[in-house]
Order: C-alpha cells, then structure tokens, then sequence
C-alpha cells in the first residue's frame, strides 16, 4: 500500500461562542503512517508557485502525510522517512518538497484533491505543481466579542487551522485596516500567541485572550 496519510475535516470556530454544525467527526484515515503531531517553521518566500517532478520506486515507501481540507489541494504536513525524504536529500535545492507547502497539480490534475492523491498512489512519478506559502503577522484585539467571526476546519493530527470564511469580526477588522496583508479563505493559521503544535494547542491559546497574536499562511 502506499503511505500517504489523509487528514479528514471537522468544522468549528475558534473563540468562541459563535457555532457551526460539525461535518462528522475529526480523524485521520490511516493508509500507514501514524500521526505524530508537531510543528516546523513555515517556509517565507515571495516566489509562490513551482514545478517539481518525484520519482520513486514501485512499492517502495513514501512518507508524506497531507492535509486535503481544503479539497483543492495538498498540503503536507510531515515529511517522514521514505521515498520523499531520500528524494529531497538527492535533491538539494529550491524545488523540494517542505513542510507547510501545497501541492495544487499532480501529473496535470488539478482542483480535485481526491483525484490527485489517486493519481500519487497510481503512479511512481509525479509532475507536480507546488504553491510555497507567504507568511502574514497579525495582532487582533478580540475587544468584548466572544466570536472572531471566523469558521475554520481543521484535523485532529494537523498542525493548522484552515480559514473556511471570514464573516464580520475581530479579524475582518483587522483586514480593514490592513494596507497590505489581508487574511482570506483558505489562509492557514499556524500560531497563536507564541504557540505551534497541534490544533488543540493552537485553539487552546485562543480560547482566553484578548488579543491573538497570529501567524497565517497565505497561498497564491
């Protein structure tokens, strides 16, 4: 089998009082890898899209485990030993694969994140299209409001929280007053007041304070 590991979503708002129906339960389909958890500094670059080919042998073990929420693309998550790891050690340089990075084609498919990891399970070379992520600092003061006005979705053994919509809130305001970055749909957040890890951790740090210190990831 190969080792490619799928994050399923569960829907929910950090903050918050502000509820959403959740869409099933959190969990991680286990194809072989097991979820670790843990975190690794985002990638900040303002070049934000590359192509990039793998190659691997037949049955021979990948190690990648991807985060497909968003049903558009791929974002990995964790880079354990296997086919990916000894490619990216052959392989130094701009083009490899890295934590927190999007795969949004692979062997010419695109927009359909079941398809493609089809297509990486069936196939031992991928043609990849790869979006590195731009990082975005924002200091949010929450005010008297229980709600961020933010829906997220997020997987139990992921170390992001995916921006689903931006409502009215905290965080629209901030984006109104931003001359520049502005938090959007399918933005990450990776840290909240000094904290990384899992989602529990980061929704942990949220759930109190009256200002958010965050790190969002943007993709082009």
């Amino acid at each position: 089998p190969v080792e490619v590991e799928v994050l399923i979503a569960k829907f929910l708002c950090i903050g918050l009082r502000h509820t959403i129906v959740a869409m099933g339960s959190a969990q991680c389909s286990t194809c072989a890898e097991e979820c670790l958890g843990g975190s690794e500094t985002p990638i900040v670059v303002k070049v934000p899209t590359f192509r990039t080919t793998v190659e691997r042998a037949l049955g021979e073990k990948i190690g990648l485990k991807l985060d497909a929420l968003d049903r558009l693309g791929l974002v990995i998550i964790e880079i354990p030993p296997g086919a990916v790891k000894e490619w990216n050690d052959a392989c130094p340089g701009d083009k490899n694969l890295q934590v927190n990075q999007r795969i949004v084609e692979v062997n010419g498919i695109v927009g359909d994140s079941a398809a493609m990891l089809a297509a990486m399970k069936q196939s031992t070379i991928w043609h990849l299209v790869v979006q590195r992520p731009v990082e975005i600092r924002a200091v949010v003061p929450r005010g008297d409001t229980e709600s961020l006005g933010v829906d997220l979705r997020y997987a139990t053994c992921s170390t992001s929280l995916l921006i689903a919509e931006v409502e009215d809130g905290p965080i629209q305001d901030w984006n109104d007053k931003s001359s520049a970055d502005k938090i959007k749909p399918f933005d990450r957040i990776v840290e909240v007041n000094d904290t990384r890890g899992s989602v529990e951790s980061l929704l942990e740090a949220g759930q109190l304070s009256d200002k958010l210190n965050m790190v969002v990831l943007h993709y082009e």
